[in-house]
């Protein structure tokens, strides 16, 4: 069985049959110490089978690529912890189970051990939360809460729900924190279904108090108050946190203001701006995107040679809360785009340095589609769903502690010297050096600008070849290194 792990967060360890993937991940899975890890759990069983071990199994199956129905059939059901189909869906549309909570044990868990093994990032490494949001497609209109959602990558709208993430990029790597399930009902309430298909859902009745009737609720919230609780709660956990980034439908003044009182009021912002939406005081003024543009454009523009682009650099305020601005502009015909921080202090070059670590969340959502089969969980009950997408970050998690300490620990210390030119890549710099000669090019070429062209390459699945040009170098590398020593 070909698996793909090689793929997830620079994992490069192949695993060439099921007998021995199976083992590798459960010995990944071995630090988190899940039994003590999530003892307020150890009542909860399936015909006899705790939930840590069922868990595992969950994470297992998954990280083989397989769904239940796969793993539980014949071929397979001799390797896993049952061949039972209910004991693994029982527990995914059990009520009694905090999944937030329980994911949260589980990341605390990680951020424990990567303690515990004394790692120290460079002075100066910036760590962020990230705010972004990505399809779930689904095929069935009975699955609970579904409706038609706008996918901005086709522009068109698909059956499906919206996953909004809050992600933590701690310098190294990338985790998901927390996340809400949402749905798009429009104007006429009913999401683009039609009266009977609305009726046909399925429906469940749940303890009004209970954690999945919370989750539930959370389906007709705006995603920008959940982001804002999302937030609150991540500011409890402990993490340190430089900024918060957000693309330009979550810039809002309600967010900006929460993220201020974050860390007792060090966590900046910086975001995307919509042009035109807002109108921003400048020399006691008020003045839009376009209108700082019109008066500053010939007098006070510069150019980045690092970034082939030109941009205004502008102290603003809005709604009494002072910000730096930036107006770029790629090429001679590009649109301008406005990204803003509260961090007044904040240059063009480290601004647009911090901005792009906003990338690495596209990056996990594609992995995790890709590899994880985040999503493909077609359950009508929607406690399911929470559960599969929940179990889908546990099982990166895992595979990112792995990753952390297999290569950028063991091939960092031997490499520390060249860390930066050689091949120990965070997945980020991994991107950069795949794609750099080609941003270049084109931006001067075709004028678009950053944001676009991002966007254009996560989403193009042909290009996916070069991306995995790397991991398969790095591999080459360690093989040769391994053999000159054994020499």
């Amino acid at each position: 069985m070909d698996t793909k792990l090689v793929k997830i967060d620079e994992l490069q360890s192949v695993l060439s049959n099921e007998n021995e993937t199976i083992s590798r991940i459960q010995q990944f899975m071995q630090p988190f110490a899940l039994g003590v890890t999530l003892k307020n759990y150890s009542q909860i069983k399936q015909k006899g089978y705790s939930l840590t071990e069922v868990l595992i199994w969950l994470c297992t199956i998954q990280a083989m690529g397989l769904s239940i129905y796969q793993a539980t059939r014949q071929e397979f059901s001799n390797l896993i912890l049952c061949g039972e189909k209910c004991v693994y869906y029982r527990l995914l549309e059990n009520q009694r189970i905090n999944w937030r909570g329980l994911y949260r044990r589980i990341l605390l868990k990680y951020y424990e051990i990567v303690k515990s093994k004394g790692e120290e990032l460079e002075k100066g490494t910036i760590r962020c939360f990230i705010i972004d949001d990505t399809l779930i497609e689904k095929t069935g209109k009975f699955i609970e809460g579904v409706t038609k959602v706008y996918d901005h990558v086709t522009h068109k709208s698909v059956l499906g729900l919206k996953m909004l993430v809050l992600g933590y990029w701690d310098g190294l790597n990338f985790l998901g924190v927390d996340f809400t399930v949402h749905h798009e009902l429009g104007k006429n309430n009913k999401g683009g279904l039609t009266t009977k298909e609305q009726r046909q859902q399925h429906t469940k009745v749940r303890e009004k108090d209970s954690c999945t009737a919370q989750r539930k609720k959370e389906l007709d919230e705006s995603k920008i108050d959940a982001a804002i609780k999302m937030l609150k709660r991540a500011d409890k956990l402990g993490l340190f946190v430089d900024y918060v980034l957000t693309d330009s439908w979550f810039t809002c003044i309600e967010l900006i203001k929460v993220v201020r009182t974050m860390l007792k009021g060090t966590v900046h912002f910086l975001g995307m701006v919509v042009m035109n939406r807002h109108k921003f005081e400048y020399n006691g003024k008020l003045y839009t995107t376009s209108g700082l543009i019109a008066l500053l454009e010939r007098k006070s523009s510069h150019y980045s040679r690092k970034f082939k682009c030109r941009y205004i650099d502008v102290l603003v305020h809005y709604q009494g809360v002072e910000f730096r601005l930036f107006l770029i502009k790629y090429g001679t015909k590009g649109k301008f785009r406005a990204v803003l921080t509260t961090n007044v202090k904040l240059n063009f070059i480290e601004m647009m340095d911090i901005y792009k670590i906003r990338w690495s969340i596209e990056v996990f959502f594609k992995e995790c589609k890709q590899y994880l089969k985040l999503g493909k969980y077609q359950s009508t009950n929607f406690d399911g769903q929470i559960a599969s997408l929940t179990i889908t970050m546990i099982t990166h998690t895992v595979l990112t502690l792995e990753k952390r300490f297999s290569a950028y620990q063991t091939m960092g210390e031997l490499f520390r010297d060249t860390q930066k030119l050689l091949l120990e890549l965070t997945l980020w710099e991994r991107l950069n050096i795949v794609i750099i000669e080609l941003i270049n090019f084109l931006m001067d070429l075709c004028e678009i600008d950053i944001d676009e062209l991002m966007e254009r390459i996560i989403n193009n699945e042909q290009y996916e070849k070069q991306y995995n040009v790397m991991p398969m170098a790095l591999m080459s590398i360690k093989q040769q290194n391994t053999y000159k020593q054994a020499v």
